[in-house]
């Protein structure tokens, strides 16, 4: 009895071995190709490939757009950055966390609280002297603060 692979066994095709070893990978390539199946040419005809891929030029214009659109918001951001780093380094406290911050816009600082008690506390020390410090500190122009109710979400530095 022979010792012979099966012609269908998983690793062979039509018969021949799949692998590195003579009558392997190589000569499965020459046979498809037409060419003589050596290594080399294959590598040829990978570079002659490589140099024949074109790649599509950038559109710029949009890259361009974008960064006109995003300019404004990261400015809107880092002023918003800065107001609440120096909120909470002129801020007392009891009232820091009390606070959430909506803006600078147009020179306008919007300071939101829960409720109106927190509404006052906050009034009576933006009024005792907190209003310019925070205006001094916040390094962004702002010309008035203004305190108004209703539920937010809290910034913290």
């Amino acid at each position: 009895m022979e010792d012979r692979p099966d012609a269908n066994a998983p690793g062979r095709i039509d018969g021949r071995a799949l692998g590195g070893g003579p009558g392997g990978t190589e000569r499965i390539m020459a046979d498809a190709s037409g060419n003589d199946g050596s290594v080399g040419s294959a590598k040829a005809r990978l570079e002659r490939l490589r140099s024949l891929r074109v790649f599509p030029e950038a559109d710029r214009r949009a890259k361009r757009a974008i960064a006109q659109l995003m300019r404004p918001l990261g400015k809107a951001v880092r002023g918003r950055a800065k107001v609440a780093e120096a909120w909470f380094a002129v801020a007392p406290e009891a009232i820091a966390d009390e606070v959430s911050i909506e803006g600078p816009k147009r020179g306008l600082l919007t300071l939101r609280v829960a409720h109106s008690a927190a509404a006052h506390e906050v009034g009576v020390a933006l009024r005792s002297g907190l209003e310019e410090a925070l205006i001094r500190a916040a390094g962004v122009p702002v010309r008035k603060v203004r305190v108004v109710v209703g539920e937010g979400a809290t910034v913290s530095p």
